[in-house]
């Protein structure tokens, strides 16, 4: 089970239709998530943000 929600930080689209997800974090600074958990955290942002997403996709 997932505990909250997350998402990415920032969602762009170039001009030829790519989106981008863009996610920043500091880790020189922010001693509390370990780096090893970097690609873990980074991929529940962009499910969260994906899923927050997909009921636009029916306007």
């Amino acid at each position: 089970m997932r505990n909250g929600i997350k998402a990415v930080v920032l969602i762009a689209i170039s001009p030829d239709n790519i989106c981008w997800f863009i996610e920043l974090k500091d880790y020189r600074r922010d001693r509390a998530h370990p780096i090893s958990d970097l690609h873990n955290e980074i991929a529940d942002k962009v499910f969260d943000s994906l899923a927050a997403m997909l009921p636009a996709s029916f306007l």
